[in-house]
C-alpha cells in the first residue's frame, strides 16, 4: 500500500536543485519513497530577476504493514 503526499520546497539555483530539496526534506521523515512527480513549476522574482525557483512534487512512499 502507498501514500502519496505533496511536498515544496525552494531553491535560489534552479527547478532542479528545488525538486532535490523537496526529495531531501521528504526523506528526512519517510522511509520507503517510491517515487516523486515534479507537479508545479514557479519562480519568484525581485526587480526583475529570478531569486529563487519553487516546485510542488507529489511523493509517493511505502506504507509500513
Amino acid at each position: 500500500m502507498e501514500k502519496t503526499i505533496e511536498v515544496q520546497a525552494e531553491s535560489p539555483f534552479g527547478w532542479q536543485a528545488a525538486a532535490t530539496e523537496a526529495i531531501t526534506a521528504a526523506s528526512q521523515t519517510m522511509r520507503g519513497i517510491k517515487s516523486v512527480k515534479v507537479d508545479s513549476f514557479e519562480a519568484m522574482f525581485d526587480d526583475g530577476r529570478v531569486v529563487n525557483y519553487r516546485v510542488r512534487a507529489l511523493v509517493s512512499y511505502s506504507l509500513d504493514s
